[in-house]
């Protein structure tokens, strides 16, 4: 009887493996096309405005940016909830993005506001959080395309250090573009012919 617990048990852990490993494939993948999407097209828009010294629209573009992120990223998770199976991996990675989808945007808009913060040290933060993000992520899942993503963020964000102008944003977009939606890219391709395989 305690053998076939056990062989159970052994099945259960084994399936839960690979329902975290197809979860967070497709939900990596998605939420880092989505997410990149909308932080280029900020960044972008935040070097053009100050390029042409226009300034009072920049928060305003970022808070709808962050917005519309978030919206997009409920409504995904909420279909993902309902069709998707919930593990407890699955759920330490949410955690882990979600409380770093809420530093990310309180550091950029009160940092900046009371002044405490440099604007053009606001994208070298966020890329190490982003680093430390992705290097968890692959702890949990012993994947070393997210290990290796996290060091390309330390790097490039300890580099912006040294990019004390609004060349920093161009600079960051090529990051997010290379280092998050090729990324993701990838993993949602690779989850839709895992798809595909098994019918």
């Amino acid at each position: 009887m305690e053998h076939n617990i056990s062989a159970q048990e052994s099945l259960d852990y084994i399936k839960n493996v690979i329902l975290d490993s197809k979860n967070i494939i497709k939900e990596n993948g998605a939420a880092a096309i989505l997410w990149g999407i909308v932080i280029v097209t900020a960044q972008i828009t935040t070097f053009l405005l100050i390029q042409n010294k226009i300034y009072n629209p920049i928060p305003w573009v970022w808070a709808a940016a962050i917005s519309a992120g978030w919206t997009v990223s409920l409504i995904i998770s909420r279909k993902e909830s309902k069709t998707g199976v919930v593990t407890r991996t699955l759920k330490i990675d949410s955690a882990i993005w979600s409380s770093a989808l809420v530093v990310m945007p309180i550091i950029g808009f009160a940092g900046t506001y009371t002044g405490m913060i440099s604007p053009f040290a606001i994208n070298p933060i966020i890329a190490l959080i982003l680093g430390s993000s992705y290097y968890v992520t692959g702890v949990v899942y012993s994947d070393k395309v997210f290990k290796t993503i996290s060091f390309a963020w330390w790097i490039g964000g300890t580099s912006l250090f040294w990019v004390n102008n609004h060349y920093s944003f161009l600079i960051f977009a090529a990051m997010m573009i290379f280092f998050q939606i090729v990324p993701g890219l990838i993993l949602y391709t690779r989850y839709k012919k895992t798809e595909v395989e098994n019918g």
